[in-house]
């Protein structure tokens, strides 16, 4: 259940969402093309930011509306090529597959997520607006084109910003450009095509590649094909979705495949599967409880989430553990579980932090050689379960509670395994008790 603090938060960034918008069309912005930045209200909390395709413009948004699935507010703008079978189109000044073409939609986003006061957002990208929205995020994810980001307002703090919000919201990429050798592949070249794709290439901006960069996130993603798609072709339809999948390991990415249409048209089964989601998304359940005092003995690493760094370091953290039974060694126990502690916060989940496996005990007065004692403060914790296929189930379970609306002290928190637990061969789908410290109601 949405606290009213945070209900009164989103009420009052929607409705401030609609004046920064008019007062961005109404003034001059950094760009010689036409922006025009649109917006259509909604009825729910949610923003959804549309980034068109190929020969596509701001309009985007009106016709997403149109489906009448999408109750969220809707906003888009023109990239610098937009509208190009309107009017005459110089292949050789185009902006495709460089930081020229993703520049508006940094502006925009930021105009949203730092001036708009928004905390989460949704993303959508149809076509080349897909592989510009990838190309995006692996900008904000790694120290790429820092010096343009800054022309425009956008330095560290506000990439976390912006990174933050995109791991709250949904990111949806409808028949997304892959690369243009695909398409060059498949039906032929043309002096146009093959300006874009060394454009991409020069700036290494091919988004099939640029998906690397999304390591160390947490993006809820919604992929989409058609399954005869005859403007970009499905050749590597299958490697995208497993690249996609390979970097947002400690994301989520559904794929859906229809065959309603083709290429160009609104594709029922992706709003279909969306509006399912929706209908469907609402936050594992939780109970509050206060926990009094705990000490635990065990073995630390100092890590952190940027750039999978965690999931690299805690699988050699748990088969030193296992293999050498330090179990077995920690004094004092009090039971057979096994405690998993993140503390020492730097900041939020995204700063480094200390994570220590070991066992509870009844105190700290004898620490084996080796080893580290800690002590748990009493607090207020939400405690989920991650039940169902391990790791998928904690690696869900973390992602709610990225995204949910309490508040964090980022004190200690803890999961509790059971006896015996192997992580590298998980028995009967274990459930873990996840304690996450939150600040009193």
């Amino acid at each position: 259940m949405l606290k009213p603090t945070h209900i009164i938060k989103q009420i009052l960034a929607f409705f401030f969402l609609v004046p920064i918008l008019y007062f961005i069309n109404a003034a001059e912005h950094p760009f010689a093309h036409d922006l025009h930045l649109f917006s259509i209200p909604g009825k729910s909390a949610r923003t959804m930011l549309c980034f068109h395709g190929y020969d596509g413009n701001y309009q985007i948004a009106q016709k997403l509306k149109n489906l009448q699935c999408i109750d969220a507010t809707l906003v888009s703008f023109n990239f610098p090529d937009h509208d190009l079978q309107k009017r005459r189109y110089d292949p050789n000044r185009a902006t495709f597959g460089t930081i020229g073409e993703l520049l508006p939609a940094f502006y925009v986003l930021k105009k949203c997520v730092v001036d708009g006061g928004l905390a989460s957002i949704d993303l959508y990208g149809f076509s080349a607006g897909g592989g510009a929205l990838i190309n995006l995020i692996a900008i904000l994810n790694t120290g790429d084109y820092a010096l343009e980001l800054e022309r425009i307002g956008i330095g560290k703090k506000e990439k976390k910003a912006l990174l933050g919000a995109i791991q709250k919201g949904v990111v949806i990429l409808d028949t997304p450009l892959k690369s243009i050798e695909e398409i060059i592949d498949l039906r032929g070249t043309s002096k146009e095509l093959e300006i874009c794709a060394k454009n991409y290439r020069e700036n290494h901006l091919r988004p099939i590649d640029s998906l690397r960069c999304l390591k160390g996130l947490s993006l809820d993603v919604i992929v989409h094909f058609q399954e005869i798609d005859a403007i970009l072709f499905n050749r590597d339809d299958a490697l995208y979705v497993e690249r996609l999948k390979t970097a947002n390991v400690l994301g989520t990415t559904a794929l859906v495949v229809g065959r309603d249409g083709g290429h160009n048209v609104p594709h029922r089964s992706l709003w279909q599967f969306y509006k399912q989601k929706m209908q469907g998304a609402i936050s594992m359940s939780y109970v509050l409880e206060k926990q009094g005092k705990r000490f635990v003995i065990g073995i630390p690493i100092k890590t952190s989430n940027e750039n999978g760094r965690f999931q690299q370091e805690a699988p050699p953290l748990w088969e030193r553990f296992r293999t050498e039974r330090l179990a077995e060694k920690i004094p004092n126990r009090i039971s057979e579980n096994l405690f998993a502690v993140y503390t020492d916060y730097e900041g939020d989940y995204t700063e480094p932090f200390t994570y220590l496996i070991g066992c509870e005990v009844s105190s700290l007065s004898a620490v084996s050689q080796g080893m580290v004692g800690m002590e748990i403060a009493p607090s207020q914790y939400a405690i989920f379960t991650a039940k169902g296929k391990f790791p998928e189930s904690i690696i869900y379970t973390w992602q709610t509670i990225w995204k949910a609306d309490f508040q964090r002290s980022y004190t200690s928190d803890f999961e509790i395994y059971s006896p015996g637990f192997n992580p590298f061969n998980p028995q009967n789908n274990p459930e873990v008790s996840v304690y996450i410290a939150v600040y009193p109601n």
